[in-house]
């Protein structure tokens, strides 16, 4: 939802909502939640695949380390890619650190 507020803020088009998304209307609220629960359910299963279907220290370290990254401040960019699904979670979960 950080990158859907974001969006919001700064004016920019999530492809899969609207235009200009209006938080505070409960029905674009509830496409946002839908869309970022499908995306994180997406990225989710594409970790189950990169790790071929095993839980392990490095699933967890990945898991954390996309976290991490999601959630930093100078990634909006790669936020909006996310939601406008521009990057799919396959791709997502094979990228570096950096």
């Amino acid at each position: 939802m950080l990158g859907v507020e974001e969006a919001a803020e700064r004016g920019d088009a999530i492809e899969t909502l609207a235009t200009n998304l209006d938080i505070d209307d409960p029905s674009r609220l509830e496409k946002a939640f839908t869309l970022c629960h499908s995306l994180g359910t997406n990225i989710e299963s594409g970790m189950w695949v990169f790790f071929e279907n095993e839980i392990s220290k490095d699933y967890g370290r990945k898991f954390r380390q996309l976290q991490t990254s999601l959630r930093n401040e100078e990634n909006y960019e790669l936020r909006l890619q996310i939601l406008n699904r521009e990057m799919d979670a396959l791709t997502l979960t094979k990228l570096s650190n950096e």
